[in-house]
């Protein structure tokens, strides 16, 4: 079971959806370019808060939808884009990789089953993720996630569900979660991410050919957003899967995608 949602709506509660395949969302993928910051947004007190850097642009870009990993010790800089998807997923021990839940829940109440699957049966039990589209830079300084050379891709970021209410608040009042850039780090105990406010406007914001170019490149990548919540199985090859011991899916996770 998987859902799509906005990432705007993650700000306030969700609203209950029916428990059936993702939908693929035909809403813009990103908001308008601003010529300047938010004009409302009062930054909170976070050391790592910059301007947008001036200097970026979109010369290279790369369009294969990865996972943002983040090595101890380093930093990613984001900025979120408005697809969504969500679902709940089980974590195979054997092959360190996720394969989603098949059980028929509750729309109300998606953490109640009503029709339990054999996956529920045979790994342990299932917890809810989020994975948002981003735009990830590049070229960025490795400990301080400035912006030093030009060069982005699409890519998707998995949050376990506790890591969203992180997001929410770096976001400065006033001010949305796709406009602002996001500095994101592995925690100290290696799972997981933290998340830290990195710029009150997001750098790709600042030029409306950047936006276009960023826009025409998540479009296409939309549909297969779920897919980064792991793999889905019809019950037989389930059981093959885990029989054989082999991954569930070609990209294992790390421990970032654990809450």
């Amino acid at each position: 079971m998987k859902f799509i949602e906005e990432a705007e709506d993650l700000l306030v509660a969700p609203k209950p959806q029916a428990a059936t395949a993702a939908q693929v969302v035909e809403a813009p993928v990103a908001v308008q370019p601003t010529a300047t910051a938010v004009q409302t947004a009062t930054p909170i007190t976070v050391a790592s808060i910059g301007d947008a850097d001036d200097d970026f642009d979109s010369t290279s870009v790369s369009t294969a939808l990865a996972k943002v990993k983040v090595t101890p010790g380093q930093v990613a800089r984001v900025a979120l884009l408005g697809p969504v998807a969500s679902g709940f997923r089980h974590f195979h021990e054997p092959t360190k990789s996720y394969i989603q839940c098949t059980s028929e829940r509750d729309p109300n109440h998606p953490a109640r089953i009503i029709k339990q699957g054999n996956c529920c049966l045979s790994l342990q039990e299932a917890k809810w993720a989020r994975v948002a589209l981003v735009v990830q830079y590049l070229g960025v300084d490795a400990a301080s996630g400035k912006i030093t050379a030009p060069g982005w891709r699409i890519a998707s970021i998995v949050v376990p569900g506790p890591g969203w209410a992180a997001l929410k608040n770096i976001v400065p009042e006033g001010s949305k979660l796709t406009a602002i850039d996001i500095k994101v780090s592995a925690r100290t105990n290696g799972f997981g991410n933290d998340f830290n406010l990195q710029s009150t406007e997001a750098a790709y914001l600042k030029s409306a050919e950047t936006v276009a170019k960023v826009n025409a490149a998540a479009e296409p990548l939309i549909p297969h957003l779920s897919e980064k919540l792991g793999k889905r199985f019809t019950d037989m090859q389930l059981k093959a899967v885990i029989n054989s011991g082999k991954p569930a899916s070609d990209e294992l996770d790390d421990l970032s995608d654990i809450g």
